[in-house]
């Protein structure tokens, strides 16, 4: 059995039945007391638009997730300066999907390229969500303007956030992977000492939703080589959901809020953040040309929009979409 596992049954709780441990922001999963490793548990009802029940395949393929990117780490295919925490036992009792759970790996278990386990102790992750909210101990500032006033310089910090977690996900769909990058799935590293960004940890290590994984079908796209000469249907598919992930997660979650108060509080022009987000992705596509993304990620400039009133009430065609055009973050490369 995993050793997180054992850990966790040995484990003893004032309350009968229970374990002592801090709960996280998905409302699901939980960190135990005196540990980094995570739990993530089944939740038989709805949260936000979808039930939250993990079934026995979904599990499975949590844990080949987790075996393909060990490889890519091992190939040194992952982008530079990532890690990711990987999912390294799941169980349920007698077949009820209602009681699945995960163990997630900790920090000194996450993978990057090389075959070095772990994450650099000098670092310090914080949550990316947590930068652009307000807290109790903090009620009239985020704490990206505690980290400013800690020393770090806002502009450079916004640009090493943008260059990073754009650049990361481009990355990952060129290389046929697409996490589900959100903002309380990814955490922006810290040199505290250096007072800079210093790379991104993915929480899971799991691909997208809409990816049948079995019987090697994901590691082979993967670990194929070779150009798609004539793209189908199918590949037109992928361009959009890769799109979907990459507008969405990354502009709507993480660029944007950062953006907004750059502009709101620091007085930053919108025109110059323009051009900061524009270089992220323009300087990427310039260093990796041969990567061929034209045939994966759609670069017209519109902007692929699906936030939850999409979802829930469909709007669009199916995986329920809207293009906006001249979005203003969004450069046009054709």
């Amino acid at each position: 059995m995993n050793k997180y596992a054992v850990e966790v049954s040995n484990k003893q709780s004032n309350v009968e039945g229970s374990i002592d441990a801090f709960v996280l922001l998905s409302k699901r999963s939980f960190i135990p007391l005196n540990g980094d490793y995570q739990i993530k548990t089944s939740f038989p009802a709805q949260i936000t638009s979808e039930n939250r029940t993990i079934d026995w395949n979904t599990a499975e393929d949590a844990i080949e997730c987790a075996r393909i990117v060990s490889q890519l780490a091992n190939l040194v295919k992952l982008p530079k300066n990532l890690w990711v925490l990987p999912t390294l036992f799941a169980a349920q009792v007698k077949g009820d999907d209602n009681t699945t759970f995960y163990i997630r790996g900790g920090l000194r278990d996450a993978y990057s390229n090389g075959t070095t386990i772990g994450l650099p102790e000098h670092l310090t992750p914080v949550i990316a969500c947590a930068l652009t909210t307000r807290n109790i101990l903090t009620p009239d500032k985020t704490l990206f303007e505690s980290l400013v006033e800690f020393g770090f310089d806002p502009v450079g910090l916004f640009k090493d956030i943008s260059d990073g977690i754009i650049g990361a996900q481009l990355h990952f769909i060129a290389i046929r992977w697409v996490p589900d990058a959100h903002t309380q799935n990814v955490a922006y590293l810290f040199d505290m000492s250096q007072k800079r960004f210093a790379g991104i940890l993915l929480k899971d290590s799991e691909c997208e939703k809409n990816k049948i994984i079995r019987g090697g079908k994901l590691a082979s796209s993967i670990f194929y080589s070779q150009p798609v000469l004539h793209p189908d249907s199918g590949s037109n598919i992928r361009i959009i959901i890769s799109t979907l992930y990459f507008h969405h997660t990354i502009y709507t979650k993480h660029i944007e809020p950062l953006a907004r108060l750059l502009h709101e509080k620091y007085q930053i022009s919108i025109v110059d953040i323009q051009a900061i987000v524009h270089n992220s992705l323009n300087s990427w596509l310039e260093k990796n040309s041969e990567m061929g993304m034209q045939n994966k990620i759609d670069l017209s400039g519109r902007y692929y929009e699906r936030n939850l009133a999409c979802k829930t009430l469909k709007i669009g065609q199916p995986p329920n979409y809207r293009l906006i055009r001249n979005h203003k973050l969004l450069p046009n490369l054709r």
